[in-house]
């Protein structure tokens, strides 16, 4: 039962049926381990991954599964939710903003985009899952974006 204090409330995922692939994960992404638990991976195997499972162990995760990005996750995580007016006046709705990146969900999925200084946005990727927004925020800013309010209990 997650804690109901707001501070350290974990948002509610829902358990894809999808596994991800070792080969596009790296230590430090989170995922759904074999029990259905959001853990952080520790190890990478060729063909499974180490997720530690309390302090007094770990596991081998055979069938890692992506956490779906959800808007409470977004928030969570630090994005903020707002509306964005555009240079040529139409307005997108429920635009989740951190520095000078945007995640939107459209009919085309669910988009990361860079905002530039001239108010003109550039589209980078379409992502589904937490440890795609992870490596993608690490290779554009050399720095681990913060997920660690997801695991604690």
């Amino acid at each position: 039962m997650p804690n109901k204090n707001k501070n350290t409330e974990v948002p509610q995922c829902v358990q894809t049926d999808v596994s991800v692939s070792v080969t596009e994960t790296r230590v430090g992404n989170l995922i759904f381990n074999d029990y259905g638990e959001i853990q952080p991976i520790y190890g990478i195997y060729e063909k499974s991954i180490l997720t530690k499972v309390d302090v007094n162990g770990w596991s081998i995760c055979f069938k890692p599964k992506g956490i779906p990005i959800t808007e409470e996750i977004l928030l969570k995580i630090g994005f903020i939710k707002k509306d964005k007016i555009w240079s040529d006046k139409s307005v997108s709705k429920n635009i989740f903003f951190k520095e000078n990146y945007f995640i939107e969900f459209s009919r085309e999925g669910i988009l990361f985009c860079q905002l530039h200084y001239s108010g003109n946005a550039r589209f980078l990727k379409n992502i589904e899952y937490i440890h795609q927004l992870q490596n993608l925020y690490f290779a554009l800013k050399s720095s681990e974006l913060q997920v660690s309010c997801l695991t604690e209990h």
